[in-house]
Order: structure tokens, then C-alpha cells, then sequence
């Protein structure tokens, strides 16, 4: 069975930084990951760890309660700063149909 391929619009997509995934002056902290993508994606799965897998690393999964994270700032630090406020408007995608706008709030 061939290989589908992305539209255009929707590779251009993928590969362009947006104001959520551009790590700016950061960038160069990625300079070691792997290029190719079947890598890159096996880095990223094995950088998490299930609450339910630590006895197979050996390694004791702190336990961690809601009571025990602190929502209200979280809310404060989200409302008060625009740059991480959810935008009113974002680009979403069907992989083979291109990206579409979609508005999030008024």
C-alpha cells in the first residue's frame, strides 16, 4: 500500500514554529535530538514515565495529589499574562485536508 502524502499547506504547517513551539533563545538545547522521526518520537515516549510503571524501572513514582498543586496560581499566572492566555483564534489541522481556521473564544 503507497504512502500518503501531506498537502502542501499542511507540511508547511508542520514544519513552521508558531508562538507555542518556537524555543527562541532555547533552540540550541535541541541541537542533540535526533533527526530522524521514528528517533525523535521514541526520545519523547521515553521521557514519560506511567504512575503505574515505576516498579519496572525500579524507581518509586512520587504519589501526587490535586490538593498538593497549586491551581490558583496556575489560573492567576494564565489570566493575567496574554502571551499565555488561549488564543482567540488557532490553525488545526486534517493531516490530508490542510489547516483550518478555528476560533476558540470571542
Amino acid at each position: 500500500m503507497p504512502t500518503p502524502r501531506l498537502a502542501s499547506a499542511t507540511a508547511a504547517f508542520y514544519v513552521t514554529q508558531s508562538p507555542f513551539s518556537d524555543p527562541g533563545d532555547l533552540a540550541a538545547l535541541y541541537a542533540d535530538l535526533p533527526a530522524d522521526p521514528r528517533e525523535l518520537a521514541r526520545t519523547a515516549r521515553d521521557l514519560a514515565l506511567h504512575r503505574l510503571e515505576g516498579d519496572l524501572f525500579a524507581y518509586a513514582v512520587p504519589e501526587v495529589t490535586t490538593g498538593a498543586v497549586p491551581f490558583g496560581a496556575a489560573r492567576r499566572l494564565f489570566t493575567e499574562n496574554d502571551g499565555l492566555r488561549t488564543p482567540r483564534t488557532v490553525t488545526t489541522l486534517a493531516p490530508f485536508n490542510g489547516p483550518n481556521r478555528t476560533v476558540l473564544r470571542g
